[in-house]
């Protein structure tokens, strides 16, 4: 049972920031971090 994986680690209420921690079939683990800037 190999898969990718993304999940959400962190929502930050200011400034709009979402932390993800994506961990690939190799076990490779990667943190992104994407700003919603459509944020009201």
């Amino acid at each position: 049972m190999s898969r990718n994986i993304l999940f959400l680690t962190l929502d930050y209420p200011d400034p709009k920031l979402r932390q993800w921690r994506f961990i690939d079939e190799q076990k490779k683990e990667t943190t992104s971090f994407f700003s919603n800037i459509d944020a009201q």
